[in-house]
């Protein structure tokens, strides 16, 4: 049988061929056809399929080799993942009957379910074809209910369009018509009920979902809806959900009386037209051919609905086999990109719905093979659309689920605290992954900044006794949050709340004790130090006067400066020049002026009479400075201050700019920085002076900020008045040079001491919400091509970083530029080491970042290389395991380019086990060692290792000199040498991308001096452990291979 001879077939059948043949192909490509996509479309049975596909086969000689598609999809779970534990979202298929077998034998579709539930998919949505009483392709779905073996929910869409020949939703030859009426509503509702009251129907907040393909056809939907809903309330089904597909329009659902709509595409998307654009088109083509790529572009930046909206995604759409040279075809799709459409469709759906019963996203389809949309696997992807829809679940699952916290704020008040929690919020959310649950105690300006980064829940003026404020702490423990922050001692009540609702509760206090007593927080007080875990002060003289009212148990307290949250945006010499000459501009001073620098709000606890009393006094002495504050004064101090420097006669010397969020310009152009305040626990502003290189003037008995003065950066006063402060501040306005040398003092302390993110890493350790430390280690040599990259795969890490060190060995590209460039305006702390003369070993690299880094563990993270956003969250995972000193995943191989040239390393260690490396292990080290690592290295590239940063710090130590010999075999001996103190950890995921280099040593120039490295480590291997004989031959057989390949062969 030719390939004529069956289309000819086929098309007699009404059976169609795909787009594909509307292109010009030579012979060899037309055999590309899925043979089993062709004969799915045969409506018969199974048997008829297989006597058809076996006598094509038998007649044409061989099977029609896969389709390779132009960008072949690489999983990055395994073939029979498991599935989410807890999903966030319900992935609901609509599957097809007409693509079923209909056969007594079940097992197909139990085959189906068995595999749609495999990769996480939550339920079908079947096509119901109701036509005024008569049925059509029932029997799968009837089937399916009979039997309760299957436990995949599923729910039905009537699909009330007439059935024609146009295969459009138009009414051109009408093959079985509509017959809409008040009877048919109630007796389809009647038939159905049967279906709404099985246990595996799908529920929405309880209610029954029944989905309505057009609703538009109705004559009158909304009596329909309100028959339905009556009948079935009479008749002990309770309230329905109804919800319509939006194939044909996009109006809101309550027009029709309805609860939802749901997207449903490609249909009504009004995607980009590319007909033109596409080549080799047949002449004869009539159809129209648009960008699927639209989509995924779109759900980057999904709009706002305004009214409830399911989110609906489609793998692909062909739909030739029905229309022929008139088809409807989507190009420019593929499995990767479908998986990020979905992950973006399942973000969006969490965060608009805030119950979990209603987050769905509907995928159009599970079998529609006719219009070239299914999940199903065929000859061309396989699973690989199954195993992407496995990966968007997995990825949202831990970016959503996976880490939870909660907060609680006083107020959205513009203050210090305030500010403090936000940036908690944000740096949380947006560097480290976590979702986020902000209780929040009272109202202010803020709530909407909290709103950008955590879900806000608002107390404002309820009794926090109260059922609500407890049913709400019992609801975010159940979701998953287990800990919890309270700030200020003012959010105190709420500790023993939630401690009774079981999470671990820190408490963050920053109140001097006169604050306390002014608001009478006394009882707060003693709430925390009763029932808190742990409770954190910024400074000692905070937690001196906290105790000066209540006792706190030994091993309670802790002591922990925040971090520096709201670093400088002005930070090169340049810059700050630049920074100066713009503020003295902007308020119209000479370029010379000094400035003295005041924010806050402007009160008694602040000092603002101090503020303006010190600087009359050094006006007085004739020095010609200007005082600035910045920030709103309070109304009662206002016309007191004013009326005190218009008696002065000095007003042109003060500017009062009021409240201005965008501070970086101020602290930079500053020349010293003025903390008056009489009582400060550890105020920030003190940092951001510091991070811009501006001195600061402070009382030494007002709080925290003198257990930073003390070791630089500043000038302690001692006698709390005007006079002792203007004398401090004279010292460094008749010093300038001083002032300069002071201000670097304190900014290699903010730098070294007052990471914000590592604060939060510390706050989050106190709360058992522990995050291993990775410590990033990258060294470059004149990688300017690949840096960009390498660094933004480690920014865009799922799992937080710790810190990037960067480290250059003296490039002679433009590497240093692209570093600086991609590092300065991301969240992660990094430092860039730069060698003056190239070090001539990447080892010595190694060792120098690993004495470097602070972290628990080293992520030696190659500059050419690459890897997926989840790699770091998956290889980190290993540690879980106690013991273990070594995890990696599996990598990917990509070439110079950054194409994908094989998905793992299977065949590289096919030799030693077919099957070791397909599945996820932990291992004592000493058996990976004699098992595999005897034979070669089976850990191909150290970029998709991470290590326990001890460990090797000590063989690096031990055994440098031994190490650095080795040109290509000494990470396999870093390897060996780590896994000796303990276990190794594998993950089957090929997160990691190793890009392999014609010209490297393992590739392009592999000569006699790498195989004898390779023998060498051998030999060692051979020498320190049990190594069995089997090993020993595999270790021999794959030097002879190497010797055969590079033509290596002993004479």
């Amino acid at each position: 049988m030719t390939i004529l001879d069956l289309t000819k077939c086929l098309v007699k059948r009404r059976i169609l061929l795909p787009a594909i043949h509307l292109l010009h192909l030579d012979k060899s490509k037309i055999f590309a056809i899925s043979f089993n996509f062709l004969l799915t479309l045969l409506p018969t049975s199974e048997e008829t399929r297989t006597r058809l596909k076996t006598e094509f086969l038998q007649d044409d000689g061989h099977h029609p080799p896969s389709w390779e598609s132009r960008k072949t999809y690489r999983p990055t779970i395994p073939p029979d993942g498991d599935p989410v534990s807890y999903p966030p979202v319900r992935l609901i298929a609509f599957y097809l009957p007409q693509f079923h077998p209909i056969l007594k034998d079940f097992k197909v579709m139990q085959q189906q379910t068995e595999l749609a539930k495999r990769y996480g998919l939550a339920g079908f949505c079947f096509y119901f074809y109701w036509f005024g009483g008569t049925r059509l392709l029932e029997k799968p779905v009837r089937q399916y209910l009979r039997n309760k073996d299957i436990d995949q929910p599923f729910c039905l869409c009537w699909a009330n369009e007439n059935w024609s020949r146009r295969w459009d939703g138009l009414n051109d030859q009408i093959l079985m018509a509509q017959n809409h009426s008040p009877a048919d509503d109630l007796a389809f509702i009647k038939y159905i009920s049967k279906y709404l009251r099985d246990p595996r129907y799908i529920r929405i907040n309880n209610k029954p979902l029944l989905l309505v393909y057009r609703p538009s056809l109705l004559p009158a939907a909304k009596e329909t809806a309100r028959r339905w809903r009556t009948w079935c309330a009479a008749n002990g089904i309770g309230e329905i959900y109804l919800a319509y597909t939006q194939s044909f329009e996009t109006v809101d659902p309550r027009r029709y009386g309805f609860d939802a709509a749901i997207e449903f595409p490609p249909n009504n998307s009004n995607p980009p037209l590319i007909t033109d654009q596409t080549p080799r088109c047949r002449e004869d083509f009539r159809g129209q051919i648009y960008d699927w790529r639209v989509f995924l572009q779109r759900s980057k930046r999904y709009e706002e609905p305004e009214y409830p909206l399911f989110r609906g995604v489609c793998p692909s759409w062909d739909n030739t086999a029905r229309l022929k040279n008139k088809s409807t075809i989507f190009l420019n799709n593929s499995p990767g990109e479908y998986r990020q459409w979905l992950t973006n469709a399942i973000f969006d759906t969490a965060a608009r719905f805030k119950k979990k019963d209603e987050r769905l996203v509907f995928v159009n389809a599970w079998n529609e093979w006719a219009e070239g949309a299914y999940l199903e696997p065929d000859q061309r992807f396989g699973r690989s659309y199954l195993e992407a829809t496995s990966e968007a679940l997995h990825e949202a699952a831990r970016k959503i689920t996976g880490r939870r916290l909660v907060l609680v704020a006083h107020d959205a008040h513009p203050h210090g605290a305030q500010f403090l929690i936000l940036h908690m919020a944000k740096i949380l959310r947006e560097s480290m992954g976590f979702t986020v649950e902000l209780i929040l105690l009272g109202e202010g300006v803020l709530l909407e900044e909290y709103q950008k980064y955590a879900n806000v829940h608002e107390l404002a003026g309820l009794n926090l006794q109260s059922d609500e404020v407890v049913a709400l702490s019992t609801e975010l423990f159940r979701q998953g949050a287990k800990s919890a922050i309270t700030n200020t001692t003012v959010s105190g009540l709420m500790v023993p709340i939630l401690k009774q609702c079981g999470f671990k509760v820190i408490s963050l206090v920053h109140e001097l004790p006169q604050l306390i007593k002014d608001y009478k927080l006394q009882e707060h007080v003693k709430a925390i130090a009763l029932y808190a875990d742990k409770v954190i002060f910024a400074a000692s003289p905070v937690q001196t006067g906290f105790e000066s009212f209540t006792s706190l148990k030994k091993g309670k307290a802790v002591i922990r400066p925040q971090g520096l949250y709201k670093k400088n945006s002005i930070q090169s010499l340049k810059l700050i020049r630049k920074a100066r000459l713009s503020l003295r501009k902007r308020f119209h001073l000479a370029k010379n002026s000094q400035i003295v620098l005041g924010v806050g709000f402007a009160d008694y606890r602040k000092g603002i009479d101090i503020f303006v009393r010190s600087a009359i006094e050094i006006l007085q002495k004739g020095r010609k400075v200007y005082f600035l504050w910045l920030g709103n004064f309070e109304p009662q101090s206002e016309e007191k201050i004013k009326q005190a420097i218009t008696q002065s006669g000095f007003d042109k010397f003060f500017i009062f700019p009021g409240l201005d969020y965008n501070t970086d310009v101020y602290y930079a152009g500053a020349d010293i920085y003025a903390l008056t305040s009489r009582e400060d626990p550890f105020p920030s502003v003190v940092l951001e002076a510091l991070d811009a290189q501006t001195p600061v003037v402070a009382f030494s008995a007002a709080g925290g900020a003198a257990e930073i003065l003390t070791r630089g950066g500043g000038v302690l006063v001692d006698e709390m008045n005007s006079r002792a402060f203007s004398t401090g501040l004279m010292k460094l306005i008749d010093s300038p040079d001083e002032a300069k040398k002071i201000a670097l003092d304190g900014k290699k302390i903010i730098e070294e001491e007052f990471s914000f993110q590592h604060y939060l890493f510390d706050l989050l350790d106190l709360a058992d919400v522990g995050l291993h430390r990775v410590s990033v280690v990258v060294p470059n040599y004149n990688y300017e091509q690949y840096i960009r990259e390498r660094l933004q795969s480690i920014i865009n890490q799922s799992y937080p970083v710790y810190e990037i060190i960067v480290l250059d060995d003296a490039s002679t590209d433009k590497s240093l530029k692209v570093i600086q460039d991609t590092l300065k305006s991301q969240p992660i702390d990094y430092r860039v080491i730069i060698n003056r003369e190239n070090s001539g070993s990447v080892f010595k690299q190694w060792k120098k970042g690993i004495d470097l880094a602070r972290g628990t563990h080293i992520w030696l993270a190659e500059a050419d290389d690459s890897c997926s956003d989840e790699f770091l969250d998956e290889a980190i995972t290993g540690f879980n395991n106690h013991g273990v000193v070594l995890s990696y995943c599996e990598s990917r191989q990509m070439d110079e380019e950054g194409l994908i040239t094989a998905n793992n390393y299977h065949e590289y260690v096919a030799d030693i086990d077919t099957r070791h490396w397909q599945s996820a292990f932990v291992k004592d080290g000493a058996e990976e060692i004699a098992g595999a690592l005897s034979v070669k290295n089976t850990i191909p590239n150290v970029s998709g290792v991470v290590f326990e940063r001890s460990c090797l710090k000590s063989v690096l130590r031990e055994h440098f000199e031994l190490i650095k010999t080795y040109r290509v075999a000494g990470d396999w001996l870093v390897y060996v040498l780590v896994l000796k103190y303990g276990k190794i950890a594998f993950s089957p995921l090929p997160l990691n991308f190793h890009r392999r280099h014609q010209g490297g040593v393992t590739i392009g120039s592999f000569n006699r001096q790498q195989l004898d490295e390779i023998k060498q480590m051998q030999t060692f291997i051979a020498d320190n452990f049990e190594v069995s004989k089997e090993k020993s031959k595999l270790a021999e057989k794959y030097i002879t291979t190497l010797q055969r390949q590079f033509g290596l062969l002993e004479q």
